[in-house]
């Protein structure tokens, strides 16, 4: 992945992206992305999603759609259930930079992405970049319908 080269200069940023409601009756504005360099921008509302479906997510890199991107994503357990690891769900990003999430359970999801590339700034520089998505899907362990 990077050059073989005596050096190397790495820049990295780490950028979490919570889906919250506070109020009720306005806009949504979940599908609007935030301008980070690297991104994870769900395309329909997360709060909508229950059990049993799926949630198309767009990664975007540098504003642009980012093709053949994996993203790892998990589920809390819930309070009650001892804190086995859960194994992760991995989906790919198609040409488009979307991937489609199945939500098997309700409660707290994340959904997160590390990507590497070479920076526009200087030779031999790459800029390492981690993003990440959490959202409640509903449905299940105790979840509202």
């Amino acid at each position: 992945m990077f050059p073989k080269a005596d050096s190397a200069s790495l820049r990295s940023q780490k950028v979490a992206k919570a889906l919250v409601e506070v109020g009720a009756g306005g806009p949504r504005a979940f599908a609007r992305a935030a301008g980070h360099e690297l991104e994870i921008v769900p395309m329909q509302d997360p709060s909508t999603i229950h059990a049993g479906r799926a949630l198309s997510l767009r990664v975007l890199f540098r504003a642009q759609p980012l093709a053949n991107a994996y993203l790892r994503a998990g589920i809390a357990p819930p309070d009650s259930a001892p804190k086995a690891a859960r194994p992760d769900t991995i989906v790919t990003t198609a040409g488009d930079g979307v991937a489609h999430l199945q939500i098997v359970s309700g409660g707290l999801w994340n959904v997160r992405r590390l990507h590497a590339a070479p920076a526009d700034a200087a030779a031999g520089s790459w800029d390492v970049l981690f993003a990440t998505l959490v959202f409640r899907a509903r449905g299940g362990h105790g979840e509202a319908q």
